[in-house]
């Protein structure tokens, strides 16, 4: 969608259901909570639907958060922890050096 909220449209084709979507810091990649056969997968894909790649999967994989710096982290999106059953993860604000 435009930054008005107008223009909609769908952007994820493949197999299960998408959601909880989170746009990069660049604008390059959405990532995505995929549930397919039974499955949570978190991926990554281009803002117009291709390049789907899925980044980890288990049961308790959903919600992923951006870093705040960006692709300069180690880890770009924090998965759920396991075997914490944990949910929702987020990142703290970025600290002053």
């Amino acid at each position: 969608m435009d930054a008005g909220g107008g223009n909609v449209q769908r952007i994820s084709f493949g197999e299960g259901k998408y959601g909880t979507p989170v746009w990069s810091p660049r604008g390059d990649l959405v990532a995505f909570t995929k549930i397919s056969g039974g499955q949570f997968y978190i991926g990554v894909m281009r803002p117009d639907g291709s390049g789907e790649r899925e980044l980890s999967q288990s049961y308790l994989e959903e919600g992923p958060t951006r870093s705040p710096r960006g692709d300069q982290t180690g880890v770009p999106y924090l998965p759920s922890p396991k075997p914490l059953d944990g949910s929702d993860p987020a990142w703290s604000p970025r600290l002053p050096m």
